[in-house]
């Protein structure tokens, strides 16, 4: 998996909240902006953006949800302020019911929710994407 973390001025790591900002890693370039106030961490979601997958990986909005707890947890991190857009806003809110222990703030951009999960436009890439296609494109 790739991420990008930006450096906090001034503030001692100990004492740094972390926001974490899914479907991210295409936002990348813009974290130094935040990099004052938060520890900002942006992730690339699995087959998204420039993270291999496996051909048999589950790519699922439930498994992209675990991925991203496992992460946290790799990174000893308890809790974050979540930002989630586009397909990451539907992976955000699986994330915040599923572990709301980890989330202290929430905030969503532009992205699937309620009777468009997943958007139909995406519903067959998914599915090609499940069946291993796009592998070495």
């Amino acid at each position: 998996m790739r991420w990008q973390e930006t450096e906090c001025t001034g503030v001692r790591r100990r004492a740094r909240r972390s926001k974490r900002r899914l479907n991210g890693y295409l936002w990348r370039h813009q974290l130094t902006g935040l990099g004052d106030t938060r520890r900002c961490i942006a992730v690339d979601l699995l087959a998204h953006g420039s993270t291999n997958i496996k051909p048999d990986q589950d790519v699922a909005y439930d498994a992209q949800a675990l991925m991203l707890k496992q992460f946290l947890d790799t990174l000893r991190i308890e809790s974050v302020d979540l930002v989630g857009n586009d397909s990451g806003g539907a992976i955000a809110q699986i994330f915040a019911a599923n572990y709301p222990e980890r989330v202290r703030s929430f905030t969503l951009t532009d992205c699937d929710a309620h009777d468009n999960w997943p958007p139909e436009a995406v519903k067959d890439f998914l599915q090609l994407v499940a069946r291993g296609g796009l592998m070495g494109q």
